[in-house]
């Protein structure tokens, strides 16, 4: 894929841009959090997978760059660590979901998502010990592929999610692939930005984001909420 031919540039205040990106870092590490009580409380691996998968998600935004959008420049190493941690996180919520489907073993498919844990963390701390021996691949090539493999693994998420909802359909379970395919469509908004080199529809981005973080912390926030009411009711 060769450099987009035209590229429309916009300023976006780069202040502002940074502050999205620290603001969906800790409200997607909210959802973290809450898989990670879950597990505490129900010494369900699987929960701790997903808080795992969420707690990537999250750590990667905070490798902002005040330069993200711009696919022209050559890659550094905070380019490196975002790729990386969304790609990762999204490919372990896909294995947790394949692991937590009713028929067949799902053993595997939590091996293969505490191994893309694994070898994220390897490689994270590889890249910091020691300065990589090739250079990265220019922006427009490493982010399209990225952003190409995180929308095809958000759209698997919201499909067993939807599943989730049939099987036992409830106004929480209903938001989750809702949720999924929010971040699917904000990843299919940045893949248009490496394709097309426009800067035009960055907005529309941090607007996906924000709904799909938005949707899962009302999917987690609806059962406590019930929960509550119900031991209210019952005193």
């Amino acid at each position: 894929m060769g450099p987009p031919a035209a590229r429309r540039a916009v300023a976006y205040p780069a202040v502002a841009l940074v502050s999205l990106d620290v603001a969906a870092a800790v409200l997607t590490g909210l959802v973290a959090l809450f898989f990670g009580r879950t597990w505490r409380r129900t010494d369900d691996s699987l929960h701790l997978l997903f808080g795992v998968g969420f707690g990537l998600i999250a750590l990667s935004f905070l490798a902002v760059s005040t330069s993200q959008f711009d696919l022209a420049r050559p890659g550094e190493d905070w380019d490196a660590m975002r790729i990386a941690g969304q790609t990762g996180g999204a490919l372990v919520l896909v294995f947790a979901y394949l692991s937590a489907r009713r028929s067949g073993t799902a053993r595997p498919w939590q091996v293969l998502g505490w191994l893309v844990a694994a070898a994220l963390a390897l490689f994270a701390g590889l890249y910091w010990a020691a300065p990589p021996y090739a250079a990265l691949p220019t922006l427009y090539e490493s982010f399209a592929t990225a952003h190409a493999v995180q929308f095809a693994a958000y759209i698997g998420c919201a499909v067993m999610a939807f599943a989730g909802y049939r099987a036992a359909p409830s106004t929480d379970r209903a938001l989750v692939p809702a949720a999924y395919l929010a971040w699917a469509f904000s990843k299919y908004t940045w893949f248009a930005i490496d394709v097309t080199g426009s800067e035009v529809v960055v907005p529309l981005v941090f607007a996906w984001r924000f709904a799909a973080i938005g949707l899962l912390l009302l999917a987690v926030a609806l059962p406590a909420r019930r929960s509550r009411e119900v031991q209210r009711a019952a005193t």
